[in-house]
């Protein structure tokens, strides 16, 4: 609701895309990039090792072929 309301705010008072991803951005920051986080952990997502959903986003991703370490997830990832 929070989000609708204040990206429909942005919306009315930017004239472009950019504009509107600029402004949208700065109030989206890591404050409430967090808080949504573990909103949607408490009520949507279930927890998981870090592992377990670093190989199961690089299999969606076609990046993985399964047995790869925690250290070499991180390093195609942090490529990506």
């Amino acid at each position: 609701m929070v989000l609708k309301k204040n990206s429909l705010e942005i919306q009315l008072n930017t004239s472009n895309a950019e504009a509107f991803q600029k402004r949208f951005w700065r109030w989206f920051d890591a404050f409430l990039v967090m808080k949504y986080v573990h909103f949607a952990r408490e009520n949507y997502y279930p927890d998981v090792e870090v592992t377990v959903g670093a190989r199961w986003l690089m299999g969606k991703l076609g990046l993985s072929n399964g047995d790869e370490t925690a250290r070499g997830m991180l390093e195609k990832l942090r490529k990506l």
